[in-house]
Formats: structure tokens, sequence, C-alpha cells
């Protein structure tokens, strides 16, 4: 893969994730890691992809965002976009033809929360605090502790990524923005 081959788009670090969780299942414990650097990536994207989207449609000027956490990127996409936590869905029809459909669906706290737990894998005190991380049994799910726990968990973060990054709106309309601001 060249470096113009290495898109950096909310949607591509997603499909880098899926693929490197396929490695992962099929036996490269060292692909979740990297899937986990993806998704995590993927998260930071589809936040800064809605907050320039809202900033362009507003009218706002441009800025360059050096902000990474998730939670700092929400609050700036709520007071600029109040209608980024809504979810959209727009029907364009000409008479009898079939109505063209386009959709939005707001980031989710929950993705913030899950950024914060994709750190666990990006550090070497995962290892650390997960002594037994190499163990292939599910001991409790909702406190992963071993890479086929994680994998799961990852799973979860994937699918809601792709839930918010497979729509073809990437900020609410204007038109609903000007309508919650009376």
């Amino acid at each position: 893969m060249s470096v113009t081959e290495y898109y950096v788009h909310a949607r591509a670090f997603l499909a880098r994730a899926q693929e490197l969780l396929k490695r992962f299942d099929e036996g490269n414990e060292a692909a979740l890691f990297y899937g986990a650097l993806e998704l995590r990536m993927g998260i930071e994207a589809r936040l800064h992809e809605c907050l320039k989207a809202s900033w362009r449609q507003l009218g706002h000027e441009q800025q360059k965002l050096k902000e990474y956490k998730p939670e700092k990127l929400l609050g700036e996409l709520a007071r600029v976009n109040p209608a980024s936590f809504e979810s959209v869905q727009l029907r364009f029809s000409s008479g009898s033809s079939q109505a063209m459909v386009l959709t939005y669906e707001p980031l989710s706290q929950d993705l913030a929360k899950y950024y914060g737990r994709l750190n666990a894998l990006l550090h070497y005190t995962f290892f650390e605090s997960h002594p037994y991380w190499y163990h292939d049994r599910s001991t409790d799910p909702a406190n992963p502790r071993t890479l086929s726990e994680y994998r799961e968990f990852l799973g979860t973060v994937a699918a809601e990524l792709d839930r918010v990054t497979g729509c073809q709106l990437l900020c609410a309309p204007r038109a609903l923005v000007d309508f919650l601001r009376r």
C-alpha cells in the first residue's frame, strides 16, 4: 500500500479495523491492538468530520482542530450545532419517482466512552494490569481482561462507528438547527 492509498476518514479507519479484527479471529493476536488504534482514530475522525461540516454549514470560520478528546469535541459540537444529537432522515421525491433518502445519525456518548476504554489496549500497562491477557476464556465481558473479551468490546465499538458513519449526511441540516434554536 502506498501512502496515497492510506485514507484518513472515519469509514476508512473503520474498514481497516474490521479487517484487523478478522485477522485476530484467524489467530493474529497483534491485529487486535492495531484494530483498537484504527477504531480510536475512526472515532476522532468522525467527530472532526461532523464538527467541520457543522462549521461550514452554519457559516462559521473554519478552525484548525487540535483537540482529540471526544468529550471536548462533543462539547464544541453541541455549542456549534445543537441539532447534532438528533437523528435526521430527509426524503426527496418528485411525483411518482422513487424517493431519495438522506440520513444523519448522531454520535453517541457511548462512542466517547468507548474511545477512553480503547486506551487500555494501547499502552504497555495493559499487560501489567491484565496478567492473564493471553487466556482464551471469557470471565466478565463487561470488564474485559483477556484479548478474547476485548475482541467482543471492539466488535461493539465497530458496530457503533459503522452506525454513525453509514449515513449520507455529516451533520444535521441547517433548517433543523434553526428550528431547534427558536
